[in-house]
C-alpha cells in the first residue's frame, strides 16, 4: 500500500487523540495505516522526525489568523492565543510540540510574524529573538500544564473536581494558600493565560 507523508501525519494526529502521546508508537501508527512499520521509516527516518512533522501540522492554522500588520502587542497577544488554541486542539498537543525544532513552513511563518512584531517594538535583534522564544516557552509550558490537569481531573468546568490534597491545607502553616483556596480551585486557565500574556508584554515595554 502506497502512503503519502501528509496522510501519515494526519493519521498520527488522529491516533494521538485516541491514545495520547504515550500510546503513539510507530507500531501503533503502522497498524492504523494498515502497513508494516518499515514502510513508515521510508518516509520518517525516526519517530522524532514524525513528531517534528506533527508539530508543524499542529500550528498550520495559526499564521493565517493573525493580522501581521496590527500593532506589535496585538500581534503578539493574538499569536499566543492562537498558538494555545492550536495546541489544545489535539490531545497532548503541547507535549508533542515541545522539544521539536522543525523548520517547516508553518513554524517559520509563526516565527516570522512574532519576530517582526518584536523588532517593530524597537527591540534589538538579540532581545527580540530571546523574547520570541520566551513567548513560545510560556505558551508551551502553560498548555502542557493545562492539558495535564484536564487529563487527570477532567473538565475544568466540572464543579465536582476538587483535589483533596488542596482542600486539607493547614491554614496556620499556609495562610496565603488557605486564604486564596477558592481562587486556586477555580482552575480558570483562560484568565491566568491572559494575565501571563499581559505581564509578558508589559515587561517587554
Amino acid at each position: 500500500m502506497k502512503i503519502e507523508k501528509p496522510a501519515v501525519v494526519e493519521t498520527a494526529l488522529a491516533l494521538l487523540d485516541e491514545v495520547g502521546s504515550d500510546g503513539l508508537t510507530m507500531r501503533a501508527l503502522a497498524k492504523a495505516l494498515n502497513v508494516q512499520a518499515p514502510t513508515l521509516y521510508w518516509h520518517f527516518p525516526s519517530k522524532q522526525d514524525l513528531l517534528d512533522q506533527m508539530a508543524n501540522a499542529l500550528i498550520a492554522p495559526v499564521a493565517g489568523i493573525i493580522d501581521a500588520d496590527a500593532a506589535p502587542d496585538e500581534v503578539l497577544r493574538s499569536l499566543a492565543v492562537e498558538l494555545r488554541k492550536a495546541l489544545l486542539s489535539r490531545r497532548d498537543g503541547a507535549r508533542i510540540y515541545a522539544g521539536t525544532f522543525v523548520m517547516g513552513e508553518n513554524v517559520l511563518n509563526v516565527a516570522e510574524i512574532a519576530l517582526s512584531a518584536l523588532l517593530r517594538k524597537g527591540l534589538d535583534e538579540r532581545t527580540a529573538t530571546d523574547a520570541m522564544f520566551n513567548l513560545v516557552y510560556f505558551v508551551l509550558g502553560f498548555t502542557i500544564e493545562e492539558q495535564g490537569f484536564s487529563s487527570r481531573w477532567g473538565s475544568k468546568a466540572d464543579a465536582s473536581v476538587e483535589p483533596s490534597d488542596l482542600t486539607k491545607i493547614d491554614s496556620s502553616r499556609f495562610p496565603a494558600l488557605a486564604q486564596s483556596l477558592d481562587t486556586v480551585l477555580a482552575w480558570d486557565f483562560d484568565s491566568r493565560f491572559e494575565l501571563g500574556i499581559r505581564t509578558f508584554l508589559r515587561g517587554l515595554g
